[in-house]
């Protein structure tokens, strides 16, 4: 009969001990018994080894065995690295329960101890794994530089937030931010971006050219390509639905009875002013800068802001927000009801576009950026 355990083969056993004390062999026996190993002297060779450096603090041991001999290494937890780091009296652990770690570390220790763990970590950079750390240090009860570590992990994700990311230094011993800058603003003129095409809404392409996001050719062309797009499309359902595009008016957006210009060009410009935004919000390069998962799941909030701004608008104009849209649908269509309030179908998207580039840019940023300036110079970190 072959041998249940092969000798030479490497195993790898983990056990939690007390750092620096013998345990009982009969906690050991099950696990290393049928490795060929002694309980008594393995416990033996885990509390000299753990008497170093982790003395008194319940830690993780893994025993490397291989030809009957096992090598000891400590692979201490987040929490055994805080308490290390408080460096705290010696506690009989058989006479006190629930030990209370009230004490103080520095958030270099902090550093330290999420570089010990980072290869350990989930977390997607050292920044993640610093607030795991700080985490730690509120289950364990200590303070970070006498401050409540989830007064400190707050202003970590405050800082991410306001586009701040946290890193390493060049020789790994510094820890510093670094600013996220924002691209360039595109020039008004730029060849290279004649082979870059997206968009299929005017009023959008004039909001990013606004906040200088695309130049000027760029939105040119592309309000340009949209307008023809939307003729041709038109022109297609008429080819191959003649009936039912008569029947429906060609589809061409148009005041709604009862309601005055007034109205429906602030139907317009509100509406636009809804989707613009979500646009701008939900393709922010800070955001997606800090999470990843943002330009896949940009299109959800784009198209619900469609869906509502649609629900809203087209009792009172059929929903335009559009301009390429309603101009495309005159065109073909060509009937004196669809060029009457054709400017409310450009003016008020066009305006809604601007406001809505102004305020993200220039107020909703603006502010943002100020707020970030008072937490910089009230921050230690």
């Amino acid at each position: 009969m072959p041998p249940k355990f092969d000798p030479s083969q490497v195993v790898d056993v983990f056990v939690r001990v007390t750092g620096g004390e013998v345990g009982a062999a009969s906690s050991l026996a099950p696990k290393i018994g049928p490795l060929g190993l002694s309980p008594k002297k393995i416990g033996e060779d885990i509390a000299k080894e753990t008497a170093k450096d982790w003395k008194g603090l319940r830690v993780t041991v893994k025993l490397t065995v291989q030809n009957r001999q096992a090598k000891v290494t400590v692979v201490p937890s987040a929490a055994a690295l805080v308490i290390k780091a408080l460096k705290e009296p010696e506690r009989d652990r058989k006479k006190t329960k629930n030990i209370k770690h009230s004490g103080n570390i520095s958030l270099d220790d902090v550093i330290e101890i999420a570089k010990v763990m980072r290869p350990r970590s989930m977390a997607k950079d050292l920044s993640g794994t610093v607030k795991e750390i700080l985490g730690t240090c509120v289950s364990v009860g200590c303070t970070v530089d006498g401050k409540n570590p989830k007064d400190l992990q707050l202003r970590l994700l405050m800082r991410i937030a306001m586009a701040k990311d946290i890193e390493v230094g060049g020789d790994g011993s510094e820890f510093h931010a670094k600013d996220y800058h924002d691209p360039p603003p595109s020039p008004l003129i730029d060849a290279e971006e004649l082979t870059k095409w997206w968009a299929i809404n005017p009023a959008v392409t004039f909001g990013l050219f606004l906040a200088r996001k695309v130049s000027l050719v760029r939105a040119v062309l592309y309000m340009a390509a949209q307008c023809l797009g939307a003729i041709c499309g038109c022109g297609l359902v008429k080819a191959f639905q003649k009936a039912y595009y008569n029947r429906y008016g060609g589809g061409a957006n148009e005041l709604a009875d009862g309601y005055s210009k007034g109205t429906g060009l602030g139907a317009e410009i509100i509406g636009t002013f809804v989707l613009v935004y979500t646009v701008f919000s939900a393709t922010d390069p800070k955001r997606n800068a800090r999470d990843s998962h943002v330009p896949v799941l940009a299109p959800l909030p784009i198209g619900f802001a469609v869906f509502m701004v649609h629900l809203a608008t087209i009792p009172v104009t059929g929903t335009g927000i559009n301009p390429a849209r309603s101009f495309g649908a005159a065109v073909i269509y060509n009937q004196d009801k669809a060029w009457d309030d054709q400017w409310i179908f450009w003016v008020g998207p066009l305006i809604g576009a601007a406001i809505a580039a102004f305020y993200h840019q220039y107020i909703l940023r603006a502010s943002a950026a100020k707020a970030l300036g008072s937490f910089r110079s009230n921050s230690n970190i």
